[in-house]
């Protein structure tokens, strides 16, 4: 899957405007990086989740904010980053994407 496959699924195109626009712009800004390997909507709160297997790392789009995630020995690390559509990705979002691809260096 690549971040073109995304943009087009229907987890994307079904969402809210402002929820679709963040989305673009997240897909957009990490263009470079590896993509997720899966996207699923969360049935409680309309999330869209992207998914990096085998690194325990997510992000979830929303329509005024992005939250990241990251699992480890049973804890979750939750990173909070408002986001208006248009404005630029946070690079340290972009940053943590780019340590969770499978391509990605071991640290």
């Amino acid at each position: 899957m690549g971040w073109e496959d995304i943009a087009v699924g229907p987890e994307a195109t079904n969402c809210a405007a402002p929820q679709h626009a963040n989305l673009r712009d997240l897909i957009n800004a990490a263009d470079a990086l590896d993509a997720p390997q899966s996207i699923t909507v969360n049935p409680f709160n309309g999330g869209v989740s992207l998914h990096w297997l085998g690194c325990d790392f997510e992000i979830a789009v929303y329509d005024d904010h992005y939250e990241s995630y990251r699992f480890s020995d049973g804890e979750t690390a939750i990173w909070h980053w408002p986001h208006a559509p248009g404005d630029p990705v946070e690079a340290a979002l972009l940053e943590q994407i780019g340590e969770a691809g499978p391509t990605a260096s071991p640290s």
